[in-house]
């Protein structure tokens, strides 16, 4: 088995709130395995504005998503998603009810911002809710000079620069949150050189 490991510090705006770690493993049957643990906490003064706990595992074969357990706590409460193949369709289930993929279910994909083909895709997994979000995904200029690479993630509610590096590897992401807020992630720098 291969494996590699990604810690992001997470930012709203200028502070540290958490982090988010995923760890990948290409397993000796052609899988790649994606566990990802994210932990976010927001205090103002001594109150918690803000928490949320997320915890997924993926399973990937042949570039597709092909199994998915989400476990997320947040202010709206405890969500559990979970998809597998039935056969040859996948079966998705979001707090224990059936749940319709509105998506192409030839190939399908999560919010899998390590994946250099992600660009490719129309529809993402959301993986704590399990909506299949319809996106436009399109490489951004490079500057002159610039020592990273951007994709930006469109749909109707969100807009997400996804980074890497000149050499394809994740390192990045920043989004706009209401309120002219500003969701950032940045990859740790011992696992930028633990490649």
């Amino acid at each position: 088995d291969q494996r590699a490991a990604y810690l992001f510090d997470v930012y709203f705006d200028d502070r540290l709130v958490g982090t988010h770690r995923f760890e990948r493993t290409a397993t000796d049957d052609g899988r790649d395995v994606i566990e990802s643990h994210a932990d976010f906490q927001l205090k103002i003064l001594f109150f918690n504005a803000f928490q949320y706990q997320h915890h997924s595992r993926e399973v990937w074969q042949n570039d597709c998503l092909v199994a998915l357990t989400a476990e997320t706590e947040s202010r709206r409460g405890a969500e559990k998603t979970e998809l597998s193949q039935e056969g040859s369709l996948p079966r998705l289930t979001v707090n224990g009810a059936e749940k319709e993929i509105a998506a192409p279910l030839d190939c399908l994909s999560t919010f899998a911002y390590w994946r250099r083909d992600l660009i490719s895709r129309s529809h993402l997994i959301n993986s704590q809710s399990g909506d299949a979000v319809p996106v436009q995904i399109q490489t951004l200029p490079v500057a002159e000079g610039a020592t990273d690479e951007r994709i930006r993630i469109s749909s109707d509610k969100l807009n997400i620069d996804v980074i890497y590096d000149l050499e394809g590897d994740w390192i990045g992401l920043e989004t706009a949150l209401p309120k002219d807020h500003r969701l950032t992630y940045r990859l740790q720098p011992a696992y930028a050189l633990a490649k």
